[in-house]
């Protein structure tokens, strides 16, 4: 056998087998189908004059449906599938809706109005309706399909059908905190927890007014701005004003600690009394819940820097008011003496004298004085108080704009909870 020859039948012999590849592609699915309709009944073309509203005539199935992928493990979306007896497709409509509740509990969930995936994805059959519900906390849950004939009034009901499983913490399912019951949706509130927000707010709101009260009394720049009268009083009653900082930081810090155990859209992944990664990889899976918590830990970790710079500021000023005592220096009974001879400061805060308002005696003594403060000086620089300083103003901004945003947020996670609970069905 020649060479040419030997190519020529390698070629007859590929296409041979192009030409079995093929028409076994075109043909095999149609012998299938032509299979298919073959069998007896199975014609789904054909006119059917059974009543499609008659629990005989069909079948109705309740599953998990097969999506790729979900929105939160708490959703969860479910599929109500009818079918004719024979298998085909139904041609009339369903009023279908779903509830579900914890096994053992009565369902407080509205009937959610189920609609047919077809008109969403054509790919699924008609006879498919599809509904989604909210699962608050892992557990056996069960969910019941109604199937009804449609109606403007009193729909009739056609079957029941009932799915039941078992969701665990391992699937991702986290505890929700909401409550609903048949068409409401119930945001529930104690008055002690109102109070504690508000008592919250108005201790957060005390402490920066103390902390910038210190700085005033820290930074020589901004003693000076104030009146004689206004920084003594000030100095005399800086340790109930230190006092009553440190009381209003520890109620801010122990309200905000209760709030955030208690208060939270959702249970908060790290709070008192839990500490977990897999649980905040787990709740930042639900709606607005990221954003949520960045912005909540985000309010928590600024005032943390504001504290310690409020300490800062404490500690300062108790060395301005060291320097500015005259007892030790001057043989006076009163300490506050020195108020009454016109006392004024300079750039470093330190003493001046009002030459108008004293005589040469007085000079001489306040003088002295001024002098005597000014020996071996050690405290915080200049610069240091007013990062303190901005990083007060900065962070009470921040702080603002975080409960804004945490407010907002809060809003959109009940709406979602809410839509979906009162019947959109997902």
């Amino acid at each position: 056998m020649t060479e040419s020859s030997r190519v020529l039948r390698l070629r007859r012999l590929f296409s041979a087998l192009f030409v079995i590849i093929l028409s076994g592609a075109v043909l095999f699915p149609a012998a299938a189908t032509a299979s298919v309709k073959a069998a007896p009944g199975l014609d789904c073309a054909a006119p059917d004059a059974s009543d499609p509203y008659n629990k005989n005539n069909i079948n109705i199935a309740i599953r998990e449906a097969p999506l790729p992928f979900k929105v939160a493990a708490n959703y969860i979306t479910v599929d109500i599938a009818i079918t004719k007896k024979n298998g085909c497709a139904p041609t009339a409509n369903y009023g279908v809706f779903l509830n579900f509740n914890e096994q053992g509990k009565e369902s407080e969930e509205s009937p959610a109005n189920c609609q047919q995936e077809h008109y969403n994805s054509p790919e699924t059959p008609l006879g498919v309706y599809r509904c989604t519900g909210i699962i608050t906390e892992p557990g056996v849950w069960e969910f019941h399909g109604t199937v009804n004939k449609p109606a403007l009034q009193y729909q009739t009901l056609v079957q029941e059908v009932t799915l039941t499983k078992n969701f665990t913490a391992e699937m991702g399912i986290v505890k929700m905190k909401f409550k609903s019951r048949a068409l409401q949706y119930e945001v529930s509130g104690k008055t002690f927890e109102v109070f504690l927000l508000q008592s919250h707010v108005l201790l957060a709101g005390a402490w920066m007014l103390l902390a910038a009260g210190m700085a005033f009394l820290a930074i020589p720049r901004l003693r000076r701005t104030l009146s004689v009268l206004a920084l003594h009083t000030l100095e005399v009653r800086r340790g109930f004003l230190v006092s009553l900082l440190w009381a209003t930081f520890a109620g801010t810090l122990g309200t905000g600690l209760y709030l955030l155990a208690t208060q939270t859209a959702y249970k908060a992944p790290y709070s008192t009394d839990s500490f977990s990664k897999s649980a905040w990889d787990r709740i930042t899976n639900l709606p607005y819940a990221q954003d949520y918590f960045l912005l909540l830990y985000g309010k928590i970790l600024i005032f943390g820097v504001m504290a310690a710079a409020s300490v800062v500021l404490m500690l300062e000023a108790g060395r301005q008011a060291q320097y500015a005592q005259d007892a030790d220096s001057l043989d006076r009974d009163d300490d506050d003496d020195m108020w009454s001879h016109g006392v004024h400061f300079d750039e470093d805060g330190h003493v001046l004298v009002d030459h108008d308002a004293v005589g040469a005696e007085g000079v001489t003594a306040t003088a002295v004085q001024a002098r005597r403060r000014t020996v071996g000086v050690v405290g915080v620089s200049q610069r240091t108080l007013w990062i303190c300083l901005w990083i007060l103003v900065i962070g009470a901004g921040s702080i603002g704009v975080c409960v804004t945003g945490l407010k907002y947020l809060h809003e959109l996670i009940e709406s979602t909870i809410a839509s979906t609970v009162l019947g959109s069905g997902g």
